[in-house]
């Protein structure tokens, strides 16, 4: 038995996530076991249970009722899925993004639109290696009888070879440890659809990927009234609970769902503040087409995450989401995490010393570029960071904004450790500092 000390614990949520996942899966699980079984018995007695079969295609994801067009994005997929011209290559499309931010809904509405462009469409769950392959094969055994003991790997040869006119869809191929080269053809008679949080995902087509952050303003605002049903007199205070969210479109539906039970627009920013953890942990509406709530969509790649790159996260969620330059972290790592002023003249304070402990243990005693970008590659394979370069090639680093909530919504009594290594990281480098906005809550603090 494991006991922890409170609901807010981030293991005890990890835990709490996979076990309603298992527990999801288990009746499937268990009339599957239960059939073997039956099989099993009936063999021993001698009796036959086998009976014709009809294997029919997986569908594609469900539409929500309160989908809201995203015009941009769904003609770039056009695009790259619909090519005019010869193909030289495989037609690859990848929406990579931050989960919450209607990847699946956006691959599920687009297939909607132009499936009719396609002979044949096969729709892989690609959450594990398991469902995965066993999508591949129930697509090949759905064309014809005779292809009723086929394996996956028969699915990859025949896309590779007689099919033409295909659409192949990984959904949710999230984990960093799938390598999806195995199940990709590579005819050019077909394309390729993926929905990813793992960055990494990009690598399968560099030009064919397409970041899926925050809804346009306007997208956002709109989909806050539809799922509201309301239509206000004015946009203003829609427009501050859009912005409060970073714009995601699984929140905005939750802010939706909440507001059309309440009925109160005006007063909903307030509360959400007051009880922003609640509110973006209760199960999406129904008819949403959400597995999750949002911060239980950050949960699952939060915490598969290395120790030391969730601390870096919860450093950075104490500053402005965007425009973190990573100088920051070098200088500061450089000057021993001490002020300059300090570091020339005095030794530093006695209630520093255990914050420049806690640092070093996260970045190191001196400054290593390799392991530092192991840790942003970690955040970055998970979406839950952005890498920018200036005009003078500096590096910056931005995280969306509702992460940050997220983050320290979930370090209760641990805040302030991560707010003082922070603000030490802060007054270590003022030179490189003037656009930087240090946002933690400095009360109590030395």
């Amino acid at each position: 038995m494991v006991k922890f000390l409170n609901r807010t614990q981030g293991d005890y949520r990890c835990v709490l996530t996979y076990l309603k996942d298992w527990m999801k899966e288990a009746p499937s699980s268990i009339e599957k076991k239960w059939s073997l079984e039956d099989a099993v018995r009936a063999t021993k007695q001698g009796v036959s249970t086998s009976s014709p079969k009809t294997n029919l295609p997986k569908p594609p994801p469900a539409v929500s009722r309160n989908y809201i067009e995203r015009p941009e994005i769904q003609s770039r997929m056009a695009q790259l899925l619909l090519p005019s011209g010869e193909k030289r290559h495989q037609p690859r499309c990848i929406l990579h993004g931050i989960g919450g931010a209607g990847k699946t809904q956006l691959a599920a509405n687009w297939i909607r639109q132009h499936g009719k462009s396609f002979d044949r469409i096969i729709i892989v769950d690609a959450t594990n290696k398991e469902q995965l392959e066993a999508d591949l094969q129930r697509a090949i055994c759905a064309i014809s009888p005779e292809y009723a003991n086929s394996t996956w790997e028969d699915t990859v040869a025949y896309l590779e070879g007689v099919a033409r006119g295909w659409l192949l869809f990984f959904d949710n191929a999230d984990s960093p440890k799938l390598d999806l080269d195995p199940y990709i053809p590579n005819s050019p008679n077909g394309a390729t659809l993926i929905t990813t949080r793992n960055r990494e995902c990009t690598e399968y087509a560099p030009d064919g990927a397409i970041h899926i952050g925050g809804l346009a303003e306007s997208e956002a605002v709109d989909l806050l009234h539809k799922v509201a049903n309301i239509t206000p007199t004015s946009n203003e205070a829609s427009l501050e609970i859009v912005r409060e969210l970073g714009a995601l479109a699984l929140a905005i539906t939750q802010a939706g769902a909440y507001i059309f039970k309440t009925r109160q627009l005006s007063s909903y920013l307030a509360t959400l503040r007051d009880h922003r953890d609640r509110l973006m942990r209760e199960r999406p509406v129904k008819g949403a087409k959400y597995a999750y709530s949002t911060y239980a969509a950050f949960d699952l790649s939060f915490h598969q995450l290395p120790n030391k790159t969730q601390d870096l996260l919860k450093i950075c969620a104490y500053f402005h989401h965007t425009g973190i330059p990573k100088a920051l972290f070098k200088v500061s790592t450089n000057s021993g995490f001490t002020a300059r002023t300090i570091l020339e003249n005095y030794p530093p304070p006695e209630g520093d010393t255990a914050i420049i402990s806690n640092l070093e243990e996260i970045l190191g005693s001196t400054w290593d570029e390799i392991s530092f970008q192991d840790l942003i590659d970690a955040a970055q394979r998970a979406s839950f960071i952005n890498t920018l370069t200036d005009d003078s090639g500096s590096i910056f680093y931005s995280i969306h904004p509702l992460l940050q909530r997220y983050i320290t919504d979930s370090l209760g009594d641990t805040a302030k450790i991560f707010i003082s290594m922070a603000n030490s990281k802060y007054r270590t480098c003022p030179g490189i500092l003037r656009d930087l906005r240090f946002i933690g809550d400095l009360e109590g603090m030395p």
